[in-house]
């Protein structure tokens, strides 16, 4: 079975399969192997499962930096998830610590950073602007690009300057029905919001 580490199956059975092919497996592979079927079984609706596989990531390969990062991003979204922002904290920053140019990364680590920052009220003005400042040459995908202005036009709103606001704003939206960037891959970078984001950014580009 050649994709057996791309399986979204996390019965009984399957866990046995998968743990016994891992064993089997080259050594310096399992990290990825244990990376892809977290992703599986993540969107499978197994998020418990899949934060166990990425935590084996962290404790039993750390030398092995690009998996380590990413494992560190989709831990700190899990924390995000369940509204454990000092979690998500602690992942963003382990995450950057191990990968400063977000290699193995989504590219977002300094936005998801600035993000909880922002929400938790934690974090200074200065430093949000410096991980804004850090992200920006990573931004390249249009869903990045839309992420980084949401992020500047909500901070823009705590410091009332109102016309970088507006601004920001107005160039998140001017991407939500941007035409695909890759003919091939025509998904990637396709921004995605919800509803309750875009009457957000509406009224702030706006009011």
């Amino acid at each position: 079975m050649a994709d057996w580490f791309r399986s979204p199956d996390w019965s009984d059975d399957a866990q046995r399969d998968f743990e016994s092919r891992l064993l089997r497996s080259r050594l310096g592979s399992r990290p990825q192997y244990l990376r892809i079927k977290a992703l599986a079984i993540e969107a499978a609706g197994q998020s418990e499962s899949a934060t166990a596989l990425r935590q084996r990531i962290v404790a039993d390969f750390a030398d092995t930096w690009p998996e380590v990062a990413f494992a560190h991003e989709r831990l700190g979204d899990s924390h995000r998830t369940a509204g454990d922002l000092a979690g998500a904290d602690a992942e963003c920053r382990l995450a950057l610590k191990v990968s400063p140019s977000l290699s193995g990364t989504t590219g977002e680590v300094y936005i998801k950073l600035g993000e909880v920052l922002l929400e938790s009220g934690t974090g200074t003005i200065a430093e949000i602007e410096e991980l804004l400042a850090a992200a920006k040459s990573h931004a390249k995908l249009n869903s990045t690009v839309f992420r980084f202005n949401v992020l500047v036009a909500r901070l823009a709103s705590a410091t009332g300057d109102i016309e970088r606001r507006r601004r920001a704003a107005r160039a998140a939206l001017d991407l939500v029905d941007a035409d695909p960037q890759f003919s091939r891959h025509p998904t990637v970078g396709l921004v995605q919001a919800a509803p309750a984001l875009l009457q957000e950014l509406t009224t702030m580009a706006s009011a």
